[in-house]
């Protein structure tokens, strides 16, 4: 009996172990292996637990989606955020979210009267467009994956998540359009000057949330942060711009939340 273990022990079938110094060598050596497999799955398991802890962050910039380069890092940092959700370790929900704020509504136009030879006309018509749609919804870019592919239907009636916009008052608001995006898109084709890893969504939609144009009203832009919520019973992704900026446009001469208007003279 005792042979036979000692040959089980043995991962040399020509070199025999018999022998007590030969079974003590052998069990030493199941015993490292046995340490550097614990090892190395300390290590696995430590790494996923990283890497859940980075990606929950709402405002982790090294995101879903993936910069080109430095320079399209620097050109984002106040508009994108991205933001995930896991449960054991799995993914449940990734969302990547692109505030269309004046700046990408001006490269996106530029993009356009470069690759159409836009006249002077068209382009004056299009960009018109552009800050009609500013002035009026706070809009947004949003690209969702759902885990394993499943699909996350926003916006149609039956769907596991729902997404709302937490504006700069507080308030909770429903989405006023939900457009799906497709990958011949022209904002595709725009984004994918900058990004890479947009052909790995299923789903893009651009979400429209109705606003009031404080900064032509002259009215008092609030004091909370603006927040995207997409949320279901796997739980919450939140994504978090603290500046009301991105979403109004400059606010020179706008009063601050809270100040007393001046009278009239």
């Amino acid at each position: 009996m005792r042979m036979i273990a000692m040959e089980t022990l043995s991962h040399n079938p020509v070199k025999s172990t018999t022998g007590s110094a030969g079974y003590r060598r052998a069990l030493r050596c199941v015993a490292g292996r046995m340490a550097l497999g614990a090892f190395a799955l300390l290590i696995a398991v430590g790494a996923g637990c990283s890497t859940a802890r980075n990606r929950e962050s709402p405002s982790n910039i090294v995101g879903n989606l993936r910069f080109r380069d430095s320079d399209t890092e620097a050109r984002f940092s106040r508009t994108y955020r991205s933001g995930s959700l896991y449960q054991d370790f799995r993914t449940a929900l990734l969302v990547d979210a692109i505030a269309m704020d004046l700046e990408y509504r001006r490269g996106y136009v530029s993009m356009m009267r470069k690759t159409y030879l836009l006249s002077d006309g068209d382009t004056a018509a299009m960009w018109k467009q552009q800050e009609q749609d500013f002035d009026s919804s706070m809009a947004l870019l949003v690209f969702v994956y759902g885990g394993d592919n499943r699909p996350v239907p926003l916006g149609e009636q039956v769907s596991p998540w729902k997404v709302l916009l937490q504006d700069d008052d507080g308030q909770l608001l429903t989405p006023g359009t939900i457009e799906r995006l497709r990958p011949e898109n022209s904002t595709f084709q725009y984004l994918s000057l900058y990004f890479y890893g947009l052909d790995r969504w299923s789903q893009a939609f651009k979400i429209s949330f109705p606003k009031l144009n404080k900064v032509v009203l002259r009215q008092a832009v609030g004091k909370k942060p603006i927040e995207l919520v997409v949320t279901g019973l796997p739980g919450t992704v939140r994504l978090v711009w603290q500046d009301p900026r991105v979403f109004y446009g400059p606010t020179e001469g706008v009063p601050a939340a809270g100040a007393r208007p001046r009278p009239e003279r």
